[in-house]
């Protein structure tokens, strides 16, 4: 216990970079890069360990929790192993903060077995070969998942056989491909109208998917080809949908972009 595994390189090994046995505690991952490995940090049995700020890359796995319980994995960046970024074995109530977890061959994220009452925020789930996120179990239960942002993932964003796991406020770059005229966000809280509806058994939804609208403006003055001298005439804009946080215009087909100060739509 107490122990402070910061800063090492490990690689080209054929077993795990750092693996920890029964009833390991209070321990601290800090800095690691873990490359080459059969896993990269492997907890087994281990209890409020914090995980922070590791690279773990070319492994099968990057970390892989097993029957470990209350345990911080937080701004870690889990690329490109050959199996997955993050593999979660009957083990309950996790931290999973701020990772990015990119370009793994199976899942992002494994949570398997009777894995129980994690929260996940805040987590980049990008360009993984299957799945972003997977629950494959029923007994993968009351899990928490909540301003994770799941883009490119190939077969699938999420994937939830488990039991009342709550997906709320995530982003999911195919929510206009699923939802189509329904992906509105009629009062522009940034949040979709419709509930996004995730593949497993357990029909799952995220009832409130991050979402905005594109904004749909007209001008409506000047009119087309109206002619002006050398100085510019002012414009007024009606934007009908949406939130804008910038306004440009151009003049040559967007090569110059002129941005009109925020709120003011007069030149």
């Amino acid at each position: 216990a107490y122990n402070y595994f910061h800063h090492n390189t490990i690689f080209e090994g054929d077993d795990n970079g750092i693996r920890t046995y029964h009833y390991c505690e209070f321990n601290r991952f800090e800095s690691n890069v873990i490359y080459n490995q059969t896993v990269g940090i492997f907890i087994h049995e281990g209890y409020n360990n914090t995980l922070w700020n590791n690279t773990l890359f070319y492994n099968e796995a990057g970390i892989y929790m097993r029957y470990s319980h209350e345990n911080n994995i937080t701004d870690n960046n889990m690329t490109a192993n050959s199996r997955y970024g993050l593999e979660i074995y009957s083990s309950h109530r996790l931290n999973v903060i701020n990772n990015s977890v990119v370009n793994n061959a199976y899942e992002g994220i494994r949570v398997r077995s009777s894995s129980k009452n994690g929260t996940y925020l805040g987590n980049e789930i990008l360009d993984n070969l299957r799945y972003g996120i997977f629950c494959d179990n029923a007994n993968a239960a009351n899990n928490t998942f909540f301003k994770n942002t799941f883009e490119t993932n190939l077969v699938s964003n999420g994937y939830d056989n488990g039991t009342t796991n709550n997906w709320n406020g995530n982003y999911w770059d195919d929510y206009t491909t699923q939802l189509g005229a329904l992906a509105k966000d009629s009062n522009d809280d940034w949040i979709g109208d419709a509930p996004y509806l995730l593949n497993g058994s357990s029909i799952s939804y995220d009832n409130e998917p991050w979402f905005w609208d594109p904004i749909v403006f007209t001008i409506t003055t000047p009119t087309d080809l109206t002619p002006f001298a050398s100085n510019p005439p002012s414009f007024t804009l009606d934007i009908s949908e949406g939130i804008p946080e910038n306004i440009w215009y151009s003049f040559d087909g967007g090569t110059t972009k002129t941005l009109f100060p925020h709120g003011d739509l007069t030149l």
